[in-house]
């Protein structure tokens, strides 16, 4: 378990719901050799009402092939996606032979503000 405990200030800018924001996570750590290892990929969406949110992000891996797994043990380097927006996208993900990663522990401040006055409907 690491904690990651520092506040992140983001401003965005809409014009309605559809593009919301969402978080996209890659987890890293680095092994006793001193190598870079990618621990899971994993997202979720920023809520869309006003208030304080304690979301739990679940992560994962690629499985890969029995090669790439012996590969990694031995080697080091986990299998990688080759195109990132397969993390967000539904259609491509779900065909992905996955393992989890672990779960991100999330608390999120949402501040909303001239919504209304724009015409964002919600």
């Amino acid at each position: 378990m690491a904690v990651w405990s520092h506040p992140v200030d983001v401003h965005y800018t809409c014009r309605g719901l559809l593009g919301w924001p969402k978080l996209h996570f890659q987890i890293w750590s680095q092994d006793v050799h001193g190598r870079n290892e990618l621990r899971g990929y994993g997202f979720c969406h920023i809520p869309t009402a006003p208030g304080t949110y304690e979301i739990d992000c679940p992560t994962w891996l690629p499985e890969g092939s029995v090669g790439e797994r012996i590969a990694a043990f031995f080697v080091g380097g986990a299998p990688r996606l080759r195109v990132e927006e397969m993390v967000y996208s539904p259609g491509d993900r779900f065909r992905l032979q996955t393992v989890s990663g672990g779960v991100v522990h999330l608390q999120l401040g949402i501040i909303m503000k001239d919504f209304e006055k724009n015409n964002v409907q919600f």
